[in-house]
């Protein structure tokens, strides 16, 4: 399925209601590849929804090059969204 596309779609979301949760999906233009959800561990009193949001594009990206090493060797295009900017402006510095 995803050797055969170009493009990547990572999309990742999470919050707040009284713990942090975090949701995302990969997905290529056809197929949803992956989902995954989990709650955002934190220190009481120390959740907020850019942990929350964080948490959901680390385990999404982790997801992805995990797959990437045991797939093709292929190129791909990975566009990333969030609503969180934040979160995006970091996942940006570190590549």
């Amino acid at each position: 399925m995803i050797e055969e596309e170009r493009t990547i779609w990572v999309v990742s979301d999470g919050g707040i209601n009284k713990k942090g949760f975090f949701g995302w999906i990969v997905a290529t233009e056809r197929v949803i590849v992956a989902e995954g959800s989990g709650q955002a561990p934190s220190e009481k009193g120390m959740n907020s929804s850019m942990r929350a949001e964080s948490y959901g594009l680390l385990t999404a990206t982790r997801f992805v090059l995990h797959a990437a090493r045991w797939g093709k060797k292929e190129s791909k295009k990975v566009l990333v969204w969030s609503d969180f900017e934040t979160s995006i402006k970091r996942l940006i510095a570190m590549t």
